[in-house]
């Protein structure tokens, strides 16, 4: 799985498979477009340590009650990816100008927390709609306090107790 720009298309999500280990000769390679994550026309996060404007995959974790998976990356997004590599959903708060750092799945698979490198905690809760495919992710709440102003929060998880 290759993670872009959502200028890309596709969610910024391209899954490429191995076909010519495989035996096939007749699959595609990749286009310019897939094989860059450079944006030259968009400020980059990470700023001087990120010249080159990539997108870097910060914690992937992979859903066992819904099957999904999610990928927290430093343009600021939340990737669901399905498991046909397709990108069902991005989570993105308007405005954000910082990296997510970490997120994790409750145990139902129906809330997200996810952690950004500008303090703020972000639930997020995830409706699967008529369970075709149709993902809508809502911001429940953005916390914040409880930590130093401006530093970044590394992790992000759900405590359930057992009863």
């Amino acid at each position: 799985i290759k993670f872009t720009h959502l200028e890309h298309g596709y969610g910024g999500v391209f899954v490429h498979l191995n076909h010519a280990a495989a035996g096939a000769k007749d699959y595609p390679e990749w286009t310019k477009a897939q094989a860059s994550n450079i944006v030259p026309s968009k400020q980059a996060f990470g700023g001087d340590r990120n010249p080159h404007n990539l997108v870097f995959v910060f914690d992937a974790i992979q859903c066992p009650s819904n099957n999904l998976f999610g990928a927290a990356l430093s343009d600021g997004t939340l990737r669901l990816v399905n498991g046909r590599g397709i990108c069902v959903t991005i989570l993105q708060l308007p405005g954000n100008q910082s990296h997510l750092t970490s997120f994790g799945w409750n145990k139902t698979g129906r809330r997200l927390a996810s952690s950004v490198a500008s303090g703020h905690l972000v639930l997020w809760d995830i409706d699967y709609g008529d369970c075709r495919g149709n993902v809508q992710a809502n911001c429940r709440a953005v916390l914040e306090g409880g930590h130093d102003q401006g530093r970044p929060l590394f992790g992000a998880s759900f405590f359930w107790r057992r009863g």
